[in-house]
């Protein structure tokens, strides 16, 4: 039931909204990177930070709030337990 709901969530995510584009990630990370690294970090570093704390936390279970397109959900589906 889980993993079905799992599959049900990501492909509604990836209905409403298009898949990352790689190459404006890279812009975004360098224009961020050559600003000084402000806050708000883009997606693509919230993610790689989630993503490496999690198992060095013993984080199994993500939990998204504020969430407007789901990219987090998408980026790192399959990563948490939940």
């Amino acid at each position: 039931m889980k993993e079905a709901l799992r599959r049900i969530a990501l492909a509604f995510i990836n209905r409403v909204r298009p898949p990352i584009d790689p190459l404006i990630e890279a812009r975004r990370l360098a224009r961020w990177l050559a600003a000084g690294s402000p806050h708000p970090m883009p997606p693509i570093v919230k993610h790689a930070v989630l993503e490496r704390f999690a198992p060095e936390h013993g984080l199994r279970t993500l939990i998204e709030t504020g969430t407007r397109r789901g990219d987090t959900l998408a980026a790192l589906y399959g990563k948490f337990d939940a």
